[in-house]
């Protein structure tokens, strides 16, 4: 199941990254922001790491994850709503949430506890 979400938001997030740029480029008239676009996927993807580290943490795997991916989809009805009305901040603040989904995927990729306590000598 996990590795099947993990799929998905990887998916979607390159997809929705790369559609957004061109989005984000038309909407304002600019090539510098279509990028900025791309940039606001990475600094959401870094702001979100350490809370989803933190959460982890605290109550667990999969709360953190599921925190992450629902960012992530908030972002993805901003920056949906944000190309219908033609406002490229509110894309761009929509971008930085996909950006969690990001994280949370990368987040996802570590090892399973269980797992590891299996293989451990």
């Amino acid at each position: 199941m996990l590795s099947s979400a993990q799929v998905l938001v990887g998916v979607g997030t390159a997809t929705g990254a790369a559609v957004n740029s061109l989005v984000a480029a038309e909407l304002s008239g600019s090539e510098t922001v279509g990028g900025l676009a791309q940039t606001c996927v990475v600094v959401g993807s870094a702001l979100a790491a350490l809370p989803i580290a933190q959460v982890a943490a605290r109550r667990g795997r999969r709360p953190s994850l599921a925190a992450g991916y629902g960012f992530a989809a908030v972002g993805a009805c901003i920056a949906t709503a944000a190309t219908l009305v033609g406002a490229t901040a509110l894309l761009l603040v929509g971008m930085t949430l996909i950006g969690a989904g990001s994280a949370a995927g990368l987040a996802a990729r570590g090892s399973c506890p269980r797992r590891a306590a299996r293989t451990r000598p």
